[in-house]
């Protein structure tokens, strides 16, 4: 899990804010550690995590490798775990689906300060 990696990189930040922006589907596809888990150690390093949900319910289309015809695309499931990503939030205004771009660069500036940071 990377983001428990910058997590663990921040712990020692002289920073004012320790904040972790993680933009994920919020599907735990690998790592021991749970991800509801990893917040709570990067809570305890005193960092505050936003996450975006992005992506699609449904399918896509991926790549996989067939041992017969090589390369082909097959139809797989995807999903956004909305639930995991407002656990792992510092709290539960902390997540923002992505699934709007207006909405998610409004929420982008309420996390960074807002304008006057940005000129």
């Amino acid at each position: 899990m990377r983001w428990l990696q910058a997590s663990n990189r921040l712990r020692e930040s002289k920073a004012k804010s320790k904040v972790i922006i993680l933009v994920t589907d919020g599907v735990n596809n690998r790592g021991e550690i749970q991800p509801v888990d990893a917040a709570k150690i990067a809570q305890a390093l005193g960092v505050k995590i936003y996450t975006v949900g992005v992506g699609s319910s449904g399918t896509a289309r991926f790549p996989v490798n067939d041992p017969v015809y090589g390369k082909v695309y097959a139809d797989l499931k995807v999903e956004i775990d909305e639930e995991s990503l407002k656990q792992i939030a510092a709290s539960q205004e902390d997540y923002i689906t992505g699934r709007r771009t207006g909405l998610l660069w409004k929420e982008y500036l309420k996390i960074s300060g807002g304008w006057k940071r940005l000129k």
